[in-house]
């Protein structure tokens, strides 16, 4: 588990450089798209081995799986709005900023998770 927490601890870190340098903004968009497939393939993984992990551990997975399944219904409905262009060109940037925040947020969540679970 310990390679694991390294593999996205440094993926995490290069896709934040991304961000830092404004013509690598997009490389950072699709770094994350497939950190994100990435992290959610693990997250199964590590939610059909909770029994294994302390309560704190099994606790914060299910938190995890919460702020995951809050997170992509409502990104597709905020894509299906902006799609549909109910929301003005203001709301857009707001909507580009949540797309790009809201999973790193998740992303730093789950990288915590892999640190306790290397630490244990």
């Amino acid at each position: 588990m310990r390679i694991l927490f390294y593999i996205n601890a440094i993926f995490y870190a290069l896709i934040l450089l991304s961000y830092l340098i404004e013509s690598y903004t997009f490389y950072g968009l699709i770094g994350q798209f497939f950190f994100g497939i990435f992290q959610f393939v693990l997250g199964l993984h590590l939610a059909t081995m909770s029994n294994n992990y302390s309560e704190k551990v099994r606790s914060f997975i299910g938190y995890y799986w919460l702020s995951v399944l809050i997170y992509i219904p409502t990104m597709v409905g905020l894509l299906l709005l902006i799609e549909g262009s109910i929301i003005s060109d203001v709301n857009k940037v707001f909507a580009i900023i949540l797309m790009i925040i809201a999973p790193m947020l998740i992303a730093t969540f789950f990288i915590r998770i892999l640190y306790l679970i290397q630490k244990s």
